[in-house]
């Protein structure tokens, strides 16, 4: 068997800076201090185990991510971790498993609280 450690720890690092540089050149409402620094290692660390437990990593991320987010830090700085893992479960898990995260995450994403332009009543607008 082939170790294959280094790269995890390679896509985990790629991930990290990708996420700071994002946090850093498009901070949104609320600047990254050390608590949000924190959080956006704490959601990118658990990659470290994406081959040996995806499942455990997703729901790290998204554990993680919660916080994150509530907290109004750049949403953007952590989607770069929650697509890997989400390969991770699509790779590496069974067809079962993958199934059902694609339909929970499809479930979460339209009842999120956020723009929802797409779905104004254009009349609405006009009426002031």
């Amino acid at each position: 068997m082939v170790r294959r450690w280094w790269i995890d720890g390679a896509i985990t690092g790629v991930v990290l800076f990708l996420g700071f540089g994002w946090a850093l050149l498009m901070p949104g409402k609320t600047a990254l201090d050390p608590l949000g620094a924190l959080l956006l290692v704490a959601g990118v660390l658990p990659l470290l185990a994406y081959r040996r437990a995806p499942l455990a990593v997703l729901v790290a991320n998204v554990a993680v991510a919660v916080g994150y987010h509530l907290s109004d830090y750049p949403h953007e700085a952590l989607i770069p971790a929650t697509m890997v893992a989400l390969f991770a479960v699509a790779r590496y898990g069974n067809r079962r498993r993958t199934l059902l995260v694609l339909l929970t995450v499809i479930a979460l994403t339209e009842r999120a609280p956020g723009d929802r332009r797409d779905r104004l009543d254009p009349g609405r607008l006009r009426r002031g």
